[in-house]
C-alpha cells in the first residue's frame, strides 16, 4: 500500500450464490450513493479548479529550477 506492507488471513471461501430479494435493496442503495458520491465530488474538483487562481512567484520558479537545487535541504 502507500504506507508500506498489508497482510490479510483469509478465514473462509464462500460460493458464489444468486443474493435473495431482501439484500438486493440495500447493495443497490449503496452502490448509487458510491457512484453519485464520486460524481458530486469530481464536480466539485471541477468547479473549485475553474475557480482558482494561480499566481506565479518568477522568483521562486526560478530558484527551484535552478541547476542542482535540491528541494529537500534548505
Amino acid at each position: 500500500t502507500a504506507l508500506g506492507w498489508e497482510v490479510v488471513r483469509v478465514e473462509e471461501l464462500k460460493p458464489a450464490r444468486r443474493r435473495a430479494y431482501h439484500e438486493v435493496p440495500m447493495m443497490v442503495e449503496h452502490s448509487w450513493y458510491e457512484d453519485e458520491g464520486e460524481l458530486r465530488m469530481q464536480e466539485l474538483v471541477d468547479r473549485e479548479r475553474r475557480r482558482a487562481r494561480v499566481v506565479i512567484n518568477p522568483v521562486a520558479l526560478r530558484r527551484l529550477t535552478e541547476a542542482g537545487h535540491r528541494p529537500d535541504l534548505p
